[in-house]
C-alpha cells in the first residue's frame, strides 16, 4: 500500500498535476497559444485510449513488475524531454508516450492490487492511496515553480523527470505484487465466511456480458465526461495569472486543489464505505459544481483581489473533489455494479471512455480562452458535466438492477 501511495505521487502528482505551472512559461518563451499546447494532452488521453484494451487484458498475465518498471523509465523520459522541445509536436509526442505507459503504470495497478488486497475497507485504502496524487502535487507544484523561477523551465522539466523515477522505480523493481497469493499471504479483512473472500472474491459478471449493458455505457461515458475536468486544470494557474495573480499563486492554486483532493479521498473513501459509492457520488458531483460556481463568481462579479483571495483558494478546494472521481469512485463503482470477476479488463475498457470523450478537453478549454480571453464559458460547461454526470450514474443504478453475476 505505501508502495502504491508513491507510485501516485510521483506518478500523477509529479508527472500530471504538476503540468499546469509549465504553461504559461512555455507559452510565454516559445510563442505557443494554450489551446496548441494543450494538444500534448489530447495525445495523453489518446495514448491511455489505445493502450487501456491490452492493458487490461495483459496486464494480470505478464511480469507486473518488468513492465511497470520498463513504463516507469518512459513516462519520466518523456517529462525530462520536454525540457529539450521547441516545437509543439515534441509535446504531443511525449504525451502519447506518457498515455501508453502511463496506463501501466498510475491508472490500472493500483487500482487493480488495492481491489485483490482488500477484502474490507476497499473504499479507505482507495482513499489513502489515491490522496498521495493530491500530496504529490500539493509538494511538487510549488516546488517546480520555485526551480522554473530558479532555473529556467527547461531544467525544471528535468527535476520533474527525476522526481517521477525516483518515487515509482524502486518499488515497481523490488515491492509490488499484483496478489497477495503470489507472496502466500490472504487479502486484508479475510474471512472463509466473508462474502467478500474466497472463491467469491472472484465473483462477478464477465466482461464478455457486461460490456453489453446499459450500466457499462453509463459508467463509459461518465468516465468520458467528468474527465473534461481534468481538461482545465493546467489551465488554472493561468486563468489565476488572468485575474491578475501571480505565478506563485498559480502554483499555490493547484496545491488548493491537491489540497482538497486529498480531503476528499480520505473522507469519501469512509463515506463510500458507509453511505455507498452512489450516494458519495453524486455528493462529489455537488462539491465540484460549487468550486466552480465559485471561478465563475470572480469573473462576472469582478470581484477585486484584495477581497478574493479567499473566494479563489475556497473555490479550489471544491473544485479538487473532481479529482478522485476518476481515481477512487470509478473503480468503486465498477467494483459494485459488476463485481470482482472481470474487474480490471472491465475498469480498462472504461477507462476507453476517458480518452475519447476527454480528449479534446484540454484543447477546447485553451482554444475558449484563447478566442474569448476569459474562463467564463469553460466553467459553465464543467458545471453541465457535473449534471451530465449525476444522471449517468442514476442510470448505471437502474442497469444494476437487470444485472445477475455469474455462477461461482
Amino acid at each position: 500500500m505505501i508502495g502504491c501511495c508513491f507510485l501516485q505521487a510521483g506518478g500523477i502528482g509529479a508527472a500530471m498535476d504538476s503540468a499546469g505551472v509549465f504553461f504559461v512559461p512555455v507559452c510565454t518563451a516559445l510563442g505557443f497559444t494554450r489551446a496548441e499546447l494543450s494538444t500534448y494532452l489530447t495525445a495523453y488521453f489518446i495514448g491511455t485510449t489505445l493502450a487501456m484494451p491490452f492493458v487490461g487484458k495483459y496486464l494480470t498475465k505478464l511480469n507486473l513488475r518488468l513492465i511497470m518498471s520498463i513504463c516507469a523509465v518512459l513516462v519520466a523520459g518523456a517529462i525530462a524531454l520536454m525540457g529539450t522541445y521547441t516545437q509543439v509536436w515534441q509535446w504531443q509526442l511525449s504525451g502519447l508516450v506518457l498515455g501508453l505507459a502511463g496506463s501501466c503504470i498510475f491508472i490500472l495497478p493500483a487500482a487493480s492490487m488495492i481491489c485483490n488486497w482488500f477484502s474490507k475497507k476497499r473504499g479507505i485504502a482507495y482513499g489513502v492511496v489515491t490522496s498521495f496524487s493530491g500530496i504529490g502535487a500539493a509538494v511538487f507544484a510549488p516546488l517546480l515553480n520555485y526551480y522554473i523561477s530558479a532555473f529556467g523551465w527547461r531544467i525544471a522539466y528535468g527535476i520533474a523527470g527525476l522526481i517521477c523515477i525516483a518515487c515509482i522505480l524502486p518499488w515497481t523493481l523490488f515491492v509490488f505484487r499484483l496478489r497477495p497469493e503470489d507472496m502466500g499471504m490472504k487479502p486484508y479483512g479475510y474471512e472463509e465466511t466473508s462474502e467478500d473472500s474466497g472463491s467469491v472474491q472472484r465473483h462477478g459478471i464477465s466482461f464478455a456480458r457486461a460490456w453489453k449493458s446499459v450500466s457499462f455505457i453509463a459508467l463509459f461515458v461518465f468516465g468520458g465526461v467528468v474527465a473534461a475536468y481534468h481538461g482545465i486544470n493546467p489551465h488554472l494557474p493561468g486563468f489565476a495569472q488572468s485575474i491578475g495573480y501571480s505565478a506563485a499563486t498559480g502554483a499555490l492554486l493547484i496545491s488548493a486543489i491537491s489540497i482538497g483532493s486529498i480531503a476528499d479521498r480520505l473522507l469519501m473513501g469512509v463515506l463510500n464505505d458507509r453511505w455507498g459509492v452512489q450516494k458519495t457520488t453524486l455528493l462529489q458531483l455537488v462539491v465540484v459544481s460549487m468550486g466552480l460556481l465559485g471561478f465563475m463568481s470572480l469573473i462576472i462579479f469582478r470581484i477585486p483581489i484584495s477581497s478574493a483571495q479567499y473566494v479563489i483558494l475556497v473555490a479550489a478546494l471544491f473544485f479538487g473533489v473532481h479529482d478522485s472521481l476518476m481515481s477512487v469512485s470509478i473503480p468503486l463503482l465498477i467494483r459494485q455494479i459488476f463485481g470482482s470477476k472481470d474487474y480490471t479488463a472491465i475498469h480498462a475498457n472504461i477507462r476507453v471512455g476517458v480518452g475519447l470523450f476527454g480528449a479534446g478537453a484540454p484543447v477546447a478549454v485553451g482554444y475558449l480562452y484563447d478566442t474569448t480571453g476569459g474562463f467564463v464559458g469553460a466553467f459553465a460547461g464543467l458545471i453541465a458535466v457535473s449534471i451530465l454526470g449525476a444522471l449517468l450514474i442514476v442510470i448505471a443504478y437502474i442497469g444494476r438492477r437487470l444485472l445477475t453475476f455469474d455462477p461461482v
